[in-house]
């Protein structure tokens, strides 16, 4: 059975002589191409914007990327120069904590210091240095 719009077609097709079907065919079919040339260059202009599309995301993407690993190189840097800070003030607050466990300084001027007599523990070496050794070795000069 055929379809009622096939047969409708068909009465058309009937209802015309042959050479006015033929016209009629041929216009169809250049309809049919002019539209078929159109849908070719829309689907060629989506696939042309497509890619645009894409490689402009990747650029963007990539950008992006460096910007946020430069940014985050200067807070690491940032990070840094601030942990150095911290152990500086805390080398600070250490050195101060020692200090008020040392004398104070009315103590220190308070405190006398004394000198015994007597040869300090370097002297007898210096003196062993400046004594010619019995048993040290010459060079030997060769004559020719």
């Amino acid at each position: 059975k055929k379809k009622p719009e096939a047969q409708k077609q068909m009465q058309k097709f009937e209802m015309f002589p042959y050479d006015e079907n033929i016209e009629y065919l041929r216009t169809q079919l250049e309809e049919e191409r002019s539209r078929n040339e159109k849908l070719r260059k829309l689907i060629h202009n989506a696939r042309v914007d497509q890619k645009s599309f894409g490689e402009k995301y990747k650029e963007k993407e990539n950008i992006l990327k460096q910007s946020l690993a430069m940014t985050e190189n200067a807070l690491n840097a940032e990070i840094n120069q601030m942990k150095a800070e911290l152990n500086d003030y805390q080398a600070h607050i250490d050195t101060g904590n020692r200090l008020k466990k040392t004398a104070t300084a009315n103590e220190l001027s308070e405190a006398s210091i004394s000198v015994k007599d007597g040869k300090s523990k370097n002297n007898p070496k210096r003196e062993m240095k400046n004594k010619p050794r019995a048993n040290k070795k010459r060079k030997k000069s060769v004559k020719k």
